[in-house]
């Protein structure tokens, strides 16, 4: 179970370095996302998604790769992530 209170214990946990593709859905401020960009390895692609414009434009200028969409309705093609966190 994820606590949220230790981010880099929580992806290092539940997440390996290798994956490639992975998409954090309701991204929010970034606390995940900060964390995951660290955690992965170079060349793997991150996608933050959140619904609401302010948080994506937050992480964007943090240098965060993130989309404005809605959980239910992700701007992938079927099977192109390895994981959604």
């Amino acid at each position: 179970m994820l606590g949220g209170d230790d981010p880099e214990r929580d992806i290092t946990t539940w997440i390996p370095p290798a994956i490639r593709h992975v998409a954090e859905i309701g991204a929010g401020g970034g606390h995940y996302t900060t964390a995951l960009a660290r955690h992965l390895e170079p060349g793997a692609n991150l996608t933050a998604i959140d619904p609401d414009p302010r948080a994506v434009a937050a992480l964007t200028r943090r240098g965060l790769p993130a989309v404005r969409a809605d959980g239910a309705d992700l701007p992938f093609a079927d099977d192109s992530l390895d994981t959604l966190f």
